[in-house]
């Protein structure tokens, strides 16, 4: 009984692949029975349901600029004492990440943006607006000289509107 539930686990493992890709929905039936029934496999995936919901809780807060060097600190204390030593581990110590110019400047820089989005928005409303102006004022004055041609005779049509 112990080697057939060791070769449906090996199956399942290869599927789980597959399930994981999807965050981890239980969807697929064969998946949610197995795992209902296997104690190795609730405990994998406990596991990794606690991998990802510590992954989108480090993304969702906000980390210090000396993170990089905590871990690589971190790291290198659990290196062999030649290796701690060495140069290279010095500058993993010191090592600080520097956020680019429009990380560092994002609100000042977000601020222009919107300011200049809305200039231009206003600036193009204005052309068109005269724009549009102009065009009225066009087929009013075709609409009048069509009204006064039928109405009137040319040459006083003519007078009308060259003044």
């Amino acid at each position: 009984m112990k080697n057939a539930n060791n070769k449906n686990c090996a199956g399942i493992r290869a599927k789980l692949g597959e399930a994981i890709m999807s965050r981890l929905q239980l969807k697929a039936g064969w998946l949610a029975d197995h795992v209902a029934t296997c104690p190795r496999c609730q405990k994998r995936l406990g596991n990794i349901a606690r991998v990802n919901l510590a992954f989108s809780l480090l993304r969702s807060q906000p980390h210090s600029r000396d993170l990089f060097k905590n871990a690589n600190t971190r790291a290198v204390n659990t290196l062999k004492h030649s290796l701690r030593n060495a140069p290279a581990a010095d500058k993993l110590r010191e090592f600080q990440v520097r956020p680019n110019w429009l990380t560092r400047n994002y609100r000042p820089v977000s601020s222009i943006t919107s300011a200049a989005a809305c200039i231009a928005i206003l600036v193009l409303l204005k052309v068109g607006i005269f724009s549009s102006m102009d065009s009225l004022h066009e087929k009013g004055t075709e609409s009048l000289k069509q009204y006064y041609a039928k109405q009137l005779d040319k040459d006083t049509v003519n007078d009308m509107f060259t003044t």
